[in-house]
């Protein structure tokens, strides 16, 4: 079962219900990759768009930190299961060696070829390829761009050569969930992939894991401290600042509203331009999405586009008054479903604040690519028929629309 909240998406699963899942990854055809958030993933994502995208496409996230699966609990999710990257990292060696053949990317000082070691040793697993990439080939500060393109391009080839069924990637966190992201579809034999931090430390035998008793009592934090204390920062990170983090977040829901902008796109004919929700069908809304904290509106309204419909052939021709329209998610979705829960656990908001940009689109229709992730379709209304296509609870926002369109010239 998936829940959101804190801005990214867990999974609330057993071990052997997310082996289970790993199986069906394997035997549809597609490439899946997996990501194990902790209390540190959650403050840097919340920090860096391209980072909380990557978790969120994810196909598997299991939460890997005591503290994240509190903290769900806390802000009202019903969460079970807390599976961390290292014991499924275990998991996956001793359910599916030596059948499928795995690749370790990552890590430094010969640690991936030890583990790799350590894994046939261990779990029968076949020849492991393994590679540990010099730094600098990746920019990450904001979306993960290529430096140094021979280089980029030498590492593919070398997993495509070995042709591994699993990529367990050991970059760091950010870093590997972004690389995933962007260039999985580079290695086509890959089936599964799985970002998986410090684990391969672990199974190499570099570093000693707590006690069983100290992590079922979420004491983990404490044994790293005394044994790595060059980690105290991060450990800071994840015990002090995520709490206080976690009490905001929760009081968040119950009283702020998120920005919001919300792009009126209007064709050459006048038409506007709707997008229908993702596993909602017939939800056909104007395309949307939040402010990051450090952007403008008007950055933020173009960024968003981009997201959204894939293309940047857009001039702002017009705006609303800043935060023209607000409202509660409870008054608007069905508290018969979740939705209005989820909503506010997830971007950790009562509500959201809109503003409109009018959008004059040039370009040809073809041009037009919609989100998957969000999205399933587009199509253009006429404004005389936007209130009657339009979802019910898009409608009030709508004749705000209306009602500017007929000042607007364009």
């Amino acid at each position: 079962m998936r829940t959101y909240c804190f801005n990214i998406a867990v999974d609330d699963l057993s071990q052997d219900e997310a082996l289970k899942l790993v199986q069906k990854f394997l035997n549809d055809g597609q490439q899946h990759y997996i990501v194990t958030p902790n209390p540190e993933i959650v403050l840097q994502a919340n920090s860096d768009y391209y980072f909380r995208r990557a978790l969120i496409r994810a196909d598997l996230s299991l939460v890997d930190g005591y503290g994240l699966a509190l903290a769900l609990k806390l802000a009202g999710c019903n969460f079970r299961n807390r599976l961390t990257g290292a014991d499924f990292l275990n998991a996956l060696l001793r359910h599916f060696s030596p059948n499928h053949k795995f690749f370790f990317l990552g890590a430094e000082h010969g640690t991936a070829a030890k583990a790799g070691a350590a894994a046939s040793r261990q779990y029968g697993a076949k020849p492991i390829g393994t590679f540990e990439p010099p730094r600098g080939i990746y920019n990450i500060k904001e979306e993960i761009k290529i430096k140094d393109e021979p280089a980029h391009q030498a590492l593919i080839k070398l997993i495509n050569d070995e042709a591994p069924d699993f990529l367990i990637v050991a970059l760091g966190h950010g870093q590997q969930e972004k690389w995933l992201c962007e260039f999985l579809r580079e290695c086509p034999s890959v089936k599964v992939g799985m970002g998986v931090g410090g684990s391969l430390d672990y199974l190499a035998n570099n570093v000693k894991r707590a006690p069983e008793l100290m992590r079922r009592l979420g004491l983990e934090w404490l044994w790293r401290l005394a044994n790595e204390p060059a980690r105290s920062r991060r450990i800071f990170r994840a015990t002090v600042i995520f709490p206080i983090k976690t009490l905001r977040w929760i009081i968040n829901m119950k009283l702020k509203y998120r920005p919001l902008v919300v792009g009126c796109i209007i064709n050459r004919q006048g038409e506007i331009l709707l997008v229908e929700r993702a596993g909602v069908p017939n939800h056909w809304q104007f395309p949307q999405g939040g402010c990051e904290p450090d952007e403008t509106p008007r950055q933020a309204v173009r960024r968003e586009m981009k997201e959204e419909i894939g293309t940047e052939n857009l001039t702002i021709i017009g705006q609303s008054k800043p935060d023209v329209y607000r409202y509660r998610w409870q008054k608007i979705w069905d508290e018969q479903t979740d939705d209005a829960a989820g909503r506010r656990r997830y971007h950790g908001y009562a509500g959201q604040r809109v503003t409109v940009f009018y959008l004059k689109y040039d370009g040809p229709d073809d041009a037009i690519k919609v989100d998957k992730q969000e999205l399933v379709a587009y199509r253009w209304v006429e404004k005389n028929k936007l209130l009657e296509t339009i979802h019910l609870v898009r409608r009030p926002l709508a004749k705000i629309v209306l009602n500017d369109l007929a000042r607007l010239k364009y």
